[in-house]
């Protein structure tokens, strides 16, 4: 698809003003002096709608684009209190996954499809930061705050200085989610008990490459190759000290034996953002605060939230001019918002009469999101990797273990015994003469490296008083 998907989701309450009508219509009636409307979008979560559906139609295909290659970002939208961070957030209430929101469950489903896939190798990176005040915070290193932003080669930008966390399992990364979390900014207002105060950016680097012999892996294999059918087929021993030889089957996979090769891999990024909610002053009760803090929090809150909407405007109306710089927010999802990037925007949406105005509101604001183009691309790089060369020696046999051929015994013009053979046992005592008329004796020496007897003649010695 070409354009932003939008999903409205609506929140349980008792005095429904607006609800579902169908799988992809929201309706509102005319209570409170809101007009009758009706919006269409690529879905509809009425109030019944488990967790589970929400990934089902947000996640699931998100999370297969960005395996695939492709960048894919999940916003959530809406006014404060309408389910935004129970909907992507939630990591549930301890008793079992029902409540679990979008991202510990993306997780799961990442490094489940990782473990399942022996073909190739993966590495996933995961980075947590917030929009607070138009000021951008590290939440894995509470120590970083109001950094900057830098561009990347690939057009889009990237927060310089924001921690990455390599995460080899799912339990990693949703330590290190839970460990940002606690770091967000939350507030009690007279609309929402925990009110979020910060806009919370999520990003997960996914890059995928064939699983390939290189230097690396085969140290940590004692030098044995495991390789897959499709790029070598390695013949069986010859006999048992001999090299395994492992053979490429094409020219131009031939390149092994010169030491490095290069090797295909996709990158994907996965972004999702909880977007703080849009408000009322009056009717949050930021007007009341004396220190002035909620106000400066509305005030930007607002304001950064009217420059996504100023974009998405200009985006769907094909502007030439897109105002990504207004906010720290879009300019830092550039790519994001209306890149190379597959985007999916969720709407949460009170059902209540007193939020007509705020609910009507956004889903306006998704209705235009849908006219947003989004085409992806996919991200391909190529990565050279140490190899070994096409001979690959097995483990050297033990110490104890004695070659099939010993070499053999022979003596050399310049030594008068063979290297290989032990000392000879000592002669008795002789004397300083030597007795002409006494017989030569023989000796024999034993090689013990390879249990054979090499006789060879000495001179005997006459015995002292003989």
């Amino acid at each position: 698809m070409g354009r932003v998907s939008v999903y409205a989701r609506i929140r349980p309450g008792a005095d429904d003003c607006l609800a579902a009508d169908g799988p992809t219509t929201v309706k509102m009636d005319g209570r409170e002096g809101a007009q009758k409307r009706t919006w269409d979008f690529d879905g509809v979560l009425p109030p019944e709608a488990p967790q589970a559906a929400v990934y089902d139609d947000v996640g699931a295909p998100i999370l297969d684009a960005v395996l695939q290659g492709y960048n894919g970002t999940v916003f959530a939208y809406g006014q404060t209190g309408a389910g935004k961070t129970h909907t992507l957030l939630n990591a549930g209430d301890g008793t079992g996954t029902a409540s679990m929101g979008l991202v510990p469950r993306l997780a799961a489903a990442l490094f489940v499809h990782i473990e399942s896939d022996v073909r190739h190798v993966y590495r996933v990176k995961a980075s947590f930061a917030q929009i607070y005040n138009e000021q951008i915070d590290d939440l894995l290193r509470p120590s970083s705050t109001n950094l900057k932003l830098k561009p990347t080669p690939t057009g889009g930008y990237a927060v310089d200085g924001l921690a990455e966390v390599h995460c080899k399992t799912a339990a990693q990364l949703l330590q290190a989610f839970e460990s940002g979390r606690r770091h967000l900014r939350y507030a009690e207002t007279k609309l929402n008990k925990s009110s979020s105060r910060s806009h919370a950016v999520l990003q997960l680097s996914v890059s995928r490459r064939l699983r390939v012999l290189d230097a690396n892996e085969a140290r940590a294999q004692f030098g044995r190759a495991i390789l897959g059918a499709q790029f070598f087929a390695a013949p069986p021993p010859r006999r048992r000290n001999s090299l395994t030889v492992a053979r490429p089957r094409s020219p131009s996979q031939a390149r092994l034996t010169t030491g490095s090769m290069e090797t295909r891999v996709c990158v994907g990024k996965l972004t999702v953002v909880d977007l703080a909610g849009s408000e009322r002053v009056k009717r949050s009760g930021a007007d009341q605060d004396l220190s002035g803090k909620q106000m400066r929090e509305a005030i930007n809150i607002n304001s950064s939230l009217l420059g996504l909407s100023n974009v998405m405007k200009a985006l769907a109306s094909g502007a030439t001019h897109v105002p990504y710089r207004d906010s720290k927010l879009t300019h830092m999802l550039a790519d994001s918002i209306g890149g190379n990037c597959r985007t999916t925007l969720v709407v949460a949406v009170s059902p209540a009469a007193a939020d007509a105005g705020e609910s009507a509101g956004s889903l306006e604001f998704g209705a235009r999101a849908m006219k947003v183009g989004a085409p992806p691309a996919r991200r391909l790089h190529l990565r050279r990797l140490l190899a070994l060369p096409s001979r690959l020696l097995l483990p050297p046999p033990p110490p104890h273990r004695r070659l099939p051929h010993p070499p053999r015994c022979a003596p050399t013009r310049r030594s008068t015994k063979p290297p290989c053979c032990s000392t000879p046992p000592p002669s008795p005592p002789t004397s300083k003469r030597r007795s002409a008329s006494a017989p030569r004796a023989a000796s024999a020496a034993v090689c013990w490296s390879s249990r054979r007897s090499c006789v060879r003649r000495t001179s005997g010695a006459a015995t002292s008083g003989g």
